[in-house]
């Protein structure tokens, strides 16, 4: 089902939306209060919970095994190029931390990162950190890593000198541009591997794609080679940056920093990109090196051994880098068009972002003609869930629905919902009723005989209080009544309105009171299956 929609470049995924929806819906219900005592929800019991989930978790203690188990499994998560890349790190985020929401997870996981590392990590580096480390326990020597980690982290704890070079031209755009070109890399190498079997094809393919996460590296060289000097001039990073990655690496192989890329050797970065430099036997199963500076036979196990040690100094010196630019309060974004290839589109962070609105877990998603869909697992109410999604889809989808069973599904128009939530006062509830009355179930209008002598009484107990404000309101009640052949609810708004001009009976203040006193509250219905049908982008 999953189909990848490319939108519209400025998104930005709405959860305010949703907070935005739900605090609209709880000032209806102070707007009913006028009328009837509102029910309140046990929000100091949730967080109590919540809370003690995030600890539940910190606390936890598996054996070797299941925790060895629980890495293999975070790794191949992540590893899933199937998967969109946002998806997989919210999928691996998910199987940490099962009973949190996505923004939930950073404290606890800020704890843990500090508490592996013994450095200050960064708000969204505790995230990283906890995709990072199961790659890192798979792929690499987890105490080697953790002690690049370390090392690079006490070359990057000036906050002062990172804000300075932070500063200077390109220096943090070029840092983004890096992760898109690495996963450039990843991706064209992966296309390789499910179309060759060749041994010697895919080992020259291993070098060039090691060769280009060189190339893709050198602004993370600069960076350090630049906090090791007093550099400050604006072009100084775009000046280092220019300089050759194996030239940078060497540097930074003399000093303090030595431990961390002593692994990025020189011939990686030019035997796969030098003619015949670079080839592999697979009956003897080594590589040979053959470049003028650098000639050598390295057995497949060994060569492997040394890829995988270089791409732990790249993670290493990236993870360390980002996180003392975080905590020096520079935010690090891509351009929409690196944000769009990099898996970040409006489709995906709409499914990731949706369980921050409602308590569901998204189990499929996609888009087709047009029309997004989330399948859900849920007991609760999907509307907010189903609104939220449609807010995000303006401008690049007509249609969306979140279903979390089989039933017909509730449709809705997000323009009515729109009105609902901007809504003020007396204008609240009657926009809610707005949007019940342009909402349809197989066909019918949600709109209820009930809600509109809800309305009818407590605006009638206005109007005879001598509020005339409340007019227009009567006459669309009255309209929505003649519209369905509502007869008593449109000679009961006459009735009202009439007030106006110093027409009433003593009998119609307590025919009202009577008339509410057997009512229920108006209210949107509960689905598990909202249709919400999406406006042109203006």
């Amino acid at each position: 089902m999953r189909n990848d929609a490319r939108g519209s470049a400025s998104f930005r995924p709405s959860v305010g939306t949703g907070l935005a929806y739900a605090e609209s819906t709880d000032r209806i219900g102070r707007v009913w209060e006028l009328y009837r005592d509102a029910l309140s929800s046990n929000t100091i019991g949730e967080a109590q919970a919540i809370a003690k989930s995030a600890q539940a978790v910190l606390d936890s203690a598996a054996d070797p095994i299941e925790a060895a188990a629980r890495t293999v499994k975070l790794a191949n998560l992540l590893a899933d190029d199937t998967v969109p890349i946002p998806e997989r790190m919210f999928n691996a985020l998910r199987q940490q931390f099962p009973e949190l929401p996505l923004l939930e997870m950073r404290e606890p996981a800020v704890r843990i990162a500090e508490a592996d590392l013994s450095v200050a990590v960064g708000t969204n580096s505790g995230l990283s950190w906890l995709l990072l480390n199961p790659l890192a326990s798979a792929m690499f020597d987890p105490v080697v890593f953790r002690s690049k980690v370390r090392v690079a982290s006490d070359a990057v704890a000036d906050g002062a000198r990172v804000k300075q070079i932070s500063a200077m031209d390109d220096s943090v755009r070029a840092l983004a541009e890096s992760h898109r070109l690495m996963v450039e890399a990843s991706v064209a190498f992966v296309a390789v591997t499910r179309v060759e079997s060749d041994d010697r094809t895919l080992a020259r393919r291993l070098g060039k794609l090691v060769s280009e996460v060189y190339e893709a590296a050198t602004p993370v060289f600069a960076w350090f080679r630049l906090l090791s000097t007093d550099r400050e001039g604006s072009d100084d990073f775009s000046k280092t940056a220019a300089e050759d990655a194996t030239r940078l690496a060497s540097e930074l192989q003399k000093g303090a920093l030595a431990p961390v890329f002593n692994d990025a050797a020189k011939y990686l970065r030019h035997a796969p990109v030098h003619g015949r430099s670079l080839d592999y036997d697979p009956v003897a199963r080594n590589f040979q090196i053959r470049l003028k500076s650098h000639s050598e036979v390295v057995p497949h196990d060994v060569f492997v051994d040394r890829v995988l040690a270089f791409l732990e100094t790249v993670l290493a010196s990236i993870w360390s880098l980002e996180n003392a630019i975080e905590r020096a309060g520079v935010e690090i974004s891509y351009t929409d068009g690196d944000a769009l290839y990099l898996g970040f589109t409006p489709l995906v962070l709409t499914a990731i972002s949706l369980p921050v609105v409602g308590q569901l877990v998204v189990r499929d998603y996609g888009e087709e003609d047009g029309k997004w869909s989330f399948r859900v697992e849920t007991d609760s109410d999907l509307v907010i869930p189903a609104l939220v999604a449609a807010g995000n889809a303006v401008g690049i989808a007509e249609e969306v629905s979140v279903v979390a069973s089989d039933d017909p599904p509730l449709e809705i128009y997000l323009s009515d919902s729109d009105a609902w939530m901007k809504a003020e006062g007396r204008g609240l509830p009657l926009a809610l009723l707005a949007t019940k009355a342009s909402a349809r179930l197989e066909g019918e209008s949600l709109l209820k005989r009930s809600d509109v002598q809800y309305m009818l009484a407590g605006l009638g107990a206005d109007m005879l209080g001598g509020d005339l404000q409340t007019i227009p309101h009567l006459r669309r009640l009255k309209s929505w009544s003649h519209e369905r052949g509502w007869r008593e609810e449109v000679e009961l708004a006459t009735e009202i309105i009439a007030v106006a001009r110093g027409i009433t009976s003593a009998e119609l203040g307590p025919r009202l009171a009577r008339l509410m006193s057997g009512l229920p509250l108006p209210a949107m219905p509960r689905s598990r299956a909202v249709r919400v049908i999406v406006p042109p982008a203006r």
